[in-house]
């Protein structure tokens, strides 16, 4: 599936939408196609016979397929027209889904392949009167982190509903993050009378401590740690307790760097 772009309105249109009465350019060579629909070919874009793209492949810069220059150009002219859209972001700590409504009815900007002022490069660009969006599509391949609010959109995902889509960027929630600033607050107030009690205690820190308890039970708690850190961080929000659950929460908060 390849899209043309609409030569007096400039938008991006697949071939099942187009008109055969209008006039679609190609992306590659800068020329005007033949809208193909008919009822045993699936709708597509051909060149005008005797042109210098006749019967020449479609290619792209950069090992860009189809299907992903196609999802950019539809989330571009999705945004444009100022349709609904709904991300749905999950945070890798906690699971828990949120779905983040971009406004898209106030856009005043909208624009493919921006270059920001850190010199990261995003495919959709979207610019409200308050705030910057940027998108990220892509297929096999991830890509680094942008300035929030950034997303990062799944090829396929774009194809098969633009209403609401699945957000793949490492997030974590508000929730989250403010549990983690409180844990490391906790830590720092805690660090110091942790390593007096392990050293009156005599044992270098506890770096035999293992767990008597719990999933991980008879496991040394420096393996845990490495293995399973949100465990680790669930065991130190808990309140204290007698015996081996203050040791593991001494040796975690004498862990602190």
């Amino acid at each position: 599936m390849s899209g043309a772009i609409h030569k007096i309105t400039g938008i991006y249109t697949l071939p099942e939408e187009a008109h055969k009465e209008d006039v679609y350019i190609c992306l590659c060579h800068n020329e005007p196609l033949i809208v193909r629909r008919g009822e045993k070919n699936v709708p597509h874009y051909s060149h005008f016979p005797n042109t210098k793209s006749t019967g020449e492949r479609l290619t792209y810069t950069r090992g860009e397929n189809v299907p992903h220059i196609d999802a950019k150009h539809i989330l571009h002219n999705h945004i444009e027209r100022k349709q609904p859209l709904t991300i749905v972001r999950r945070c890798y700590d906690c699971e828990d889904t949120e779905d983040h409504i971009i406004p898209t009815e106030d856009v005043i900007e909208v624009c493919l392949e921006k270059v920001l002022e850190n010199g990261s490069h995003v495919h959709v660009y979207m610019q409200t009167p308050t705030t910057s969006y940027c998108f990220q599509v892509y297929s096999s391949s991830r890509s680094q982190p942008r300035p929030e609010p950034f997303y990062e959109l799944r090829t396929e995902d774009i194809h098969k509903d633009m209403a609401t889509i699945v957000d793949m960027n490492t997030y974590k929630c508000t929730e989250c993050k403010e549990w983690e600033q409180t844990l490391a607050l906790d830590f720092e107030k805690n660090k110091q009378e942790a390593i007096r009690i392990a050293l009156l205690n005599n044992q270098k820190v506890f770096h035999t401590t293992a767990f008597s308890f719990g999933k991980y039970k008879t496991q040394q708690v420096r393996d845990v740690i490495k293995k399973d850190p949100l465990y680790c961080l669930w065991i130190l929000k808990q309140q204290p307790l007698t015996g081996n659950f203050v040791d593991v929460q001494t040796y975690l908060r004498s862990r602190l760097r």
